[in-house]
């Protein structure tokens, strides 16, 4: 029998509406097998890295992923001091800021965060043993629930130099890379503390070059580093990107990450995705000439084997 005009109008209805969940479910089957960086059409040249949602000229900086890159950690610059804020993000679509706060009096930065999402280690010029110096040191901090717990110096052996530290990096043998600089030397050195290990000891001349060697990436499997470096000879702006691998108990010497990565500006705070199949950095290239200039965070996709 042949369905009057109202019933053959409801069942194509139905059956577009299948189709739509249909198409719905499947593109978001695709969606969500990717990464969050393969939803953003990346090439070879850096772009800003979501534009408006993340990137707003603003005096920030850093990156680092946890939670399978679903977590973004990044320093904001307030008017007298920094603090670090801990947004979900997936694609462009980015949470509200969480600022971590365990001090907004004090100037705290530069997180390294576990995959995990619930130990982060960063730099503070928190005060420690009342009467002692509050110079920049390594800090630590567990989450229990909700809450971070308050913040303990992260180990002695950096502690009780009389330098500033910052910037750490954990790989997965437990080793602790950092920079510290003296405070009366405009120079900063990486260095590495192995596990259970009381001393640190500086990387060798092939990255560390008697300039500011600033904030960098270390490979958790530790094969190679990207780090800043700020007025080398050889460079092409204010602060360019490096790169160094390591051949056993050696470090290669660090090589440029060129021109088609660095600017006359400030590049600097690299990470590299999970894959390795992206570059995400800070850089000021935008607004290196103004008087404050503001810093954007870029993404690139790259190779790291086609600068050994």
């Amino acid at each position: 029998m042949k369905p009057d005009s109202f019933t053959y109008q409801m069942r194509l209805k139905t059956t577009r509406q299948y189709l739509q969940i249909f198409v719905y479910f499947l593109t978001g089957s695709v969606c969500y097998g990717q990464n969050t960086f393969d939803q953003m059409n990346v090439g070879s040249i850096p772009q800003v890295f979501c534009p408006e949602a993340l990137s707003t000229d603003a005096p920030e900086w850093n990156n680092w992923f946890a939670k399978n890159e679903t977590e973004i950690y990044y320093t904001v610059q307030s008017t007298s001091s920094s603090y670090i804020v801990k947004r979900t993000i997936k694609g462009c679509a980015l949470g509200e800021e969480e600022i971590i706060d365990f001090d907004l009096h004090q100037s705290y930065s530069n997180p390294w965060v576990n995959e995990s999402g619930d130990h982060i280690i960063f730099q503070a010029s928190f005060p420690y043993n009342e009467g002692e110096r509050n110079d920049s040191n390594i800090w630590e901090s567990k989450l229990v629930g909700t809450e971070w717990s308050t913040p303990k110096i992260y180990s002695s052996s950096t502690a009780k130099n009389k330098s500033n530290e910052g910037s750490p990096v954990m790989t997965k043998s437990g080793s602790l890379y950092f920079n510290a600089s003296k405070s009366s030397s405009s120079n900063a050195d990486i260095y590495v503390l192995p596990k259970d290990k009381k001393e640190a000891k500086p990387l060798p001349k092939t990255i560390n070059s008697q300039h500011f060697e600033g904030d960098f990436y270390v490979d958790q499997d530790e094969r190679f580093i990207i780090f800043s470096s700020f007025d080398r000879n050889n460079g092409l702006g204010q602060s360019d990107l490096y790169i160094s691998f390591r051949k056993g108990n050696e470090w290669t010497e660090a090589k440029s990450l060129g021109a088609k990565i660095n600017s006359e500006g400030q590049d600097f705070s690299p990470y590299v995705s999970s894959d390795g199949n992206y570059l995400i950095f800070t850089s000021s290239r935008n607004s290196f000439r103004s008087l404050r200039p503001s810093f954007n965070h870029y993404i690139v996709k790259i190779n790291i084997e086609d600068y050994k």
